[in-house]
């Protein structure tokens, strides 16, 4: 476990202070990761589904 935290750390988007992840997997069975960079200004999420289909979602405010 401690080299796949080391892992995510090292090798993620969270570079600056405000840099969000959270990920969590819910009763249905959906599989979510979010991410917030700059400020909440860059958004992405994805959600995988139980039967294998895949939703990814970017969001950018100019």
């Amino acid at each position: 476990m401690n080299n796949k935290l080391t892992t995510i750390f090292e090798k993620t988007l969270l570079n600056e202070p405000g840099d969000e992840m959270h990920a969590c997997v819910k009763k249905t069975g959906r599989k979510v990761l979010t991410i917030s960079t700059n400020n909440g200004k860059n958004k992405y999420s994805m959600t995988m589904y139980p039967n294998g289909t895949s939703v990814e979602t970017i969001s950018k405010k100019l």
